[in-house]
């Protein structure tokens, strides 16, 4: 599954011009973020059509990046977010973007786009615990707490 970065103009509708571009084409748009910095935006969205979305956003004018995504269902609560993104940093894994796709009972399932979606598959398939652990510049994954929360792969 890829996740596509769009640029946009930071300008009214530009939001609604992309996402009719995509619907047009009968494709769902299943998680979708954006952000704007000065007169620059970019829109990250995941859909049940990639190659549709592809051809859609370039017929509309849009550039776009794809990159892969990795998911992991992780328990809905304070740090698991701060941990999980410590075990990728500490792997050396720039995440790009995460998107929460869905959320059932206490779990999150997020997508993250990385620099190595190979390496951050392995490492969110991990069984070993993991605790968050604040401290005063980044983050510190702790494997030896047994009271840990544990990360696992989505389907």
């Amino acid at each position: 599954m890829n996740i596509f970065i769009v640029d946009v103009e930071n300008i009214p509708g530009e939001i609604a011009r992309a996402a009719g571009a995509i619907a047009r084409k009968g494709i769902n748009i299943t998680a979708f973020s954006g952000i704007s910095a000065g007169a620059s935006s970019k829109l990250a969205l995941i859909t049940s059509d990639e190659v549709g979305t592809r051809q859609a956003l370039a017929e509309a004018g849009y550039v776009a990046r794809e990159i892969e995504v990795v998911t992991t269902t992780l328990e809905h609560a304070p740090g698991t977010l701060a941990m999980t993104a410590g075990k990728l940093a500490d792997a050396g894994i720039n995440i790009e973007v995460v998107l929460p796709t869905s959320m059932s009972g206490g779990n999150v399932t997020l997508a993250f786009a990385t620099d190595q979606p190979g390496e951050a598959r392995r490492i969110l398939s991990s069984a070993e615990p993991v605790v968050w652990h604040e401290t005063p510049m980044y983050s510190q994954v702790d494997i030896d707490d047994p009271e840990a929360v544990r990360v696992s792969m989505a389907d």
